[in-house]
């Protein structure tokens, strides 16, 4: 049996962790305890990790960062668009049409956000093999506690296409909480803790009880677009501003400097953690208005900086407060035990003290590493799930949102109520019914959220049923839907008319391929009309059609799905024509 794994995939920065006898991270080749969360390619090569930063002054469009933010999401949603304005590689809509609904472009070809965090978590993979020297196949992988069922869907397909069997998706608050309870609880001891994950690029702060290695999470707040990153903006605005200033130039429209600026800012806002003030020094790559070369010098004091990121650090103390608020009745600041601090920016001083401000210093956690706990809790887990994979060590979740379908009117019919533990213990079942003789195909979209109206919630996926041929009308069909323990859905179906009779089920996502899904559907019902007109020779044709289309559609190939679609329409068409 190959080894298992812990691996925080992180917006900014992935690291790997084996649990032996105690937690360690696992270098990668390059001897560094992190893998940047960076692809890129240069001269038609793909480069993952610090390779791909160091080639990004070179190709700075070819070089996708931040993909974590983009596992899910639609082509339109806000996340995209702030990615766009925050990242110079440009995200368009697919032109296969697979289930992502969005790609990134690198060096003029298409991937999807599943591929670029597969490339990541194969190198991840790779590597702890490397320091290994052994074969690495299972893994847990963590993830924001903000994720959805359709981002931890995404981030499992990532780690199954890098080659690993994941054993759980962990949201990052959870497996902090697990590295801390490695050497600090005894089995009968309990405590209230508070998480606060400040990393590069998310902030998440969640309260959880721990008794033993027992772990239930009482509430999770938190700001998908504030972190480490925020911070280093700042800092380039200000340097940006200066530039402005005294050279009144817009520094923005060279891209290759404001890579180097991006960098030099990170390097200024750790500097800040230890010392009072820091230069940011870029040379001889800006040229003033007589072509002359010139050098950036600008001095930046802690004072300064901690001005420029009071607000965003005060945002993530009211957070903090709300999370508290949350957690229970009557709970405050005086009922946590520990504060757990996690990710890079909880070095930063002016975070550190105002977190003692609410909780008193000496519950601010020191022990475990900042940077590296999150990957230490999914070690851990990963190898208690090798030892036994019903493993108890993270208490049952359950869902903050109702799952259901859309019925008549737009109506939301909840399946799976919010409050629903997470595996579900059983499959909840609902019955429905062929409404016309012949029917062949039957899709449910498949909604979460709380509100009334279906469309108005989070539409996940369209649930697809291929049923037998020449079902009456009226034919009961079962299905029984269920989270499994990453929370991401499980179904099946059969009809329920006594006979057992299974059918084939497929979740279709994306609006590309929801185009063709439907219509397929629409060429179905078209057919059902025109019924008595159609010659056995055409029916058998339009069979094999359909068969091949549907083939195609559940193996994700839209473009053999449309080319059948294709030729069902001509033979429609034909058919009309000679009844003409």
């Amino acid at each position: 049996m190959g080894r298992a794994i812990g691996i925080d995939l992180g917006a900014t920065r992935t690291i790997a962790a084996v649990w032996d006898e105690a937690p360690r991270v696992l270098l990668n080749r390059e001897s560094q305890d992190f893998t940047p969360s960076a692809v890129g390619t240069y001269k038609k090569q793909i480069c993952v990790g610090q390779l791909a930063l160091d080639r990004m002054l070179l190709a700075p469009r070819d070089t996708i960062l931040s993909v974590r933010r983009l596992m899910g999401q639609g082509l339109h949603a806000p996340a995209v668009e702030e990615v766009r304005r925050r990242h110079m590689y440009a995200i368009v809509e697919p032109s296969d049409g697979t289930d992502d609904d969005l790609r990134v472009v690198m060096d003029g070809k298409q991937y999807s956000p599943i591929e670029i965090s597969a490339m990541i978590l194969k190198k991840a993979k790779e590597d702890a093999e490397l320091r290994l020297n052994d074969k690495v196949e299972y893994a847990v992988i963590t993830v924001p506690a903000y994720f959805t069922e359709k981002q931890k869907d995404a981030t499992r397909k990532a780690g199954l296409l890098a080659g690993l069997k994941v054993q759980k998706i962990l949201d990052e608050p959870t497996a902090a909480a697990i590295a801390f309870g490695i050497d600090n609880l005894g089995q009968d001891d309990s405590r209230t803790i508070l998480i606060y994950d400040l990393g590069g690029g998310t902030f998440d702060v969640s309260v959880l009880t721990i008794v033993g290695n027992i772990f239930a999470q009482l509430d999770i707040e938190g700001n998908m677009w504030l972190g480490g990153d925020n911070f280093d903006y700042r800092i380039m605005e200000h340097v940006l501003q200066h530039i402005q200033g005294v050279y009144g130039m817009d520094a923005r429209q060279r891209p290759d400097f404001m890579v180097k600026l991006k960098e030099r800012a990170e390097q200024a806002k750790k500097a800040l953690s230890t010392m009072n003030r820091t230069d940011i020094s870029i040379p001889g790559m800006l040229k003033d208005d007589k072509d002359n070369l010139i050098d950036i010098e600008v001095e930046l004091s802690r004072a300064e900086f901690e001005q420029m990121i009071a607000a965003d650090v005060a945002s993530s103390i009211e957070l903090v407060r709300l999370a508290i608020r949350n957690a229970g009745e009557a709970m405050t600041p005086e009922q946590i035990d520990h504060v757990i601090l996690v990710g890079g920016s909880s070095y930063i001083p002016l975070v550190r003290k105002s977190l003692a401000e609410v909780f008193g210093e000496a519950k601010l956690v020191t022990t475990v590493d900042p940077l590296r706990s999150v990957a230490f809790g999914a070690a851990l887990l990963a190898a208690k799930l090798v030892a036994n994979p019903e493993c108890s060590m993270v208490t049952p979740e359950v869902t903050e949102v109702h799952y259901g379908t859309q019925t008549q009117g737009d109506k939301f019919e909840v399946i799976i109520p919010r409050g629903t533990t997470i595996p579900t213990p059983e499959p909840l079942t609902r019955c429905f019914r062929v409404s016309v003789h012949g029917l062949r195909r039957i899709g449910l979209p498949i909604y979460a959220g709380h509100d009334q109206v279906a469309s108005r919630n989070e539409l996940l996926a369209t649930l697809w049923l291929e049923l037998p041929e020449n079902l009456p009308a009226g034919t009961p069909v079962e299905i029984s839907f269920g989270l499994d323990r990453d929370g991401i859905l499980e179904f099946r179906a059969s009809l329920s008319d006594g006979s057992g009779t299974a059918i084939v089920t497929y979740l279709g996502r994306g609006a590309s391929r929801d185009r063709w899904e439907r219509k397929v559907d629409r060429l179905l019902r078209l057919k059902h009309a025109l019924r008595s007109q159609v010659t056995v020779e055409t029916e058998q044709r339009w069979q094999g059609l359909y068969a091949r289309a549907i083939q195609a559609l559940s193996g994700n190939d839209l473009h053999a799905a449309e080319g059948c679609a294709a030729e069902m329409e001509e033979l429609l068409q034909y058919v009309r024509r000679s009844q003409g």
